[in-house]
């Protein structure tokens, strides 16, 4: 049997090795990933979070790096130069708001362990350790799914299935999943909406509002409500002003160290960057989400633009179900 630090170590490397990032190249998969471990590997990662943190920061950098034909060397990748060219022109898709200086404190860090010529000088001071909440990537939420039915206990995979139901499938907030029952449900036309009410709000004082839960996670809500049977959707009580029995579950929560921890607030703003890229009206998210305005740096990251054609024809303001027939649109002089 290993020492405590042994079973540290080894699961600082397991992190690392099973780092998944939000975009994996093709180069990722071939070479660039064994690259980017072998840097951070020499940064020595404290905890499994920190070794967390610096490959999510160095992996969009090593992917940026081989983008511009760079040789697979530290030498030539981790230079100030480079990171303050990747920095002003790089790719941001695993960016978060505010992250400009983690991002420059990770890659400084792995630079000056992982090379010997580059010219770094100054050393950078950690950023406050602050938690991550840039929504899940799809991949992210997969296993999140699978996590959920694995737990170890009944009880810990009734709370993470519903947390995934209403934090990731209707928006809620932490403090107000403690309180929800069969009760706040109604079934429209195939789905079914929660409404979030005075009950469910004395402690995230959002408004009352009526949201839609993705018909992904039907299934679950019902056999969730028949679980329930007059308790709470997510425990057995929702405690009391001084007690909340969720956040004791969530902190036992079992997760692969490849995964990020599961985090109500990421959950609820890749619900909130969900809904946009489904084209949900922005005013009908903002009610949802009881907001007046979104962080968009946090959510531009996670947003879509992948059917060129139906957003032109959106700008247009043309419908594409009077036919792809580029001659059946009539135009302003057509008329």
């Amino acid at each position: 049997m290993g020492t405590d630090q042994d079973l540290a170590l080894a699961a600082i490397a397991a992190a690392i090795e099973n780092y998944r990032p939000q975009v994996v190249s093709e180069y990722w998969a071939v070479a660039g990933g064994d690259f980017a471990r072998a840097a951070v590997m020499k940064a020595k990662p404290a905890t499994t979070a920190d070794a967390y943190r610096l490959m999510y920061n160095v992996a969009p950098f090593v992917m940026w790096a081989r983008a511009q034909d760079l040789p697979e060397n530290v030498e030539a990748v981790f230079t100030p130069d480079r990171l303050d060219e990747y920095l002003s022109t790089g790719d941001r898709r695993e960016w978060v708001s505010n992250t400009h200086v983690v991002a420059r404190w990770a890659i400084t860090r792995v630079g000056r362990a992982a090379t010997r010529r580059a010219p770094w000088k100054v050393r950078v001071a950690a950023p406050k350790d602050e938690k991550l909440s840039a929504p899940y990537s799809p991949e992210q939420m997969d296993w999140f799914r699978e996590v959920a039915q694995t737990q170890a206990t009944t009880r810990r995979s009734r709370y993470m299935r519903a947390a995934l139901v209403l934090h990731h499938g209707a928006g809620l907030k932490h403090n107000e999943l403690r309180f929800v029952d069969e009760s706040d449900f109604e079934q429209r036309d195939g789905f079914f909406v929660v409404r979030v009410t005075e009950k469910h709000t004395v402690k995230s004082r959002m408004p009352n509002r009526a949201v839609a839960v993705d018909s992904a996670y039907t299934e679950w809500l019902r056999e969730l409500l028949d679980q329930a049977r007059g308790e709470t959707l997510a425990h057995a009580a929702s405690g009391s002003a001084t007690y909340d029995p969720l956040k004791v579950i969530r902190r036992e929560i079992e997760v692969p160290a490849a995964l990020p921890s599961f985090d109500p607030r990421r959950l609820r703003n890749t619900w909130l960057a969900d809904m946009l890229n489904r084209r949900v009206p922005l005013r009908a998210v903002l009610a949802a989400a009881g907001l007046q305005t979104l962080d968009l740096p946090l959510l531009l990251p996670a947003l879509r633009d992948d059917d060129e054609r139906l957003s032109l024809s959106a700008m247009a303001d043309i419908s594409l179900e009077m036919g792809s027939d580029e001659s059946s649109v009539s135009g302003v002089g057509g008329m």
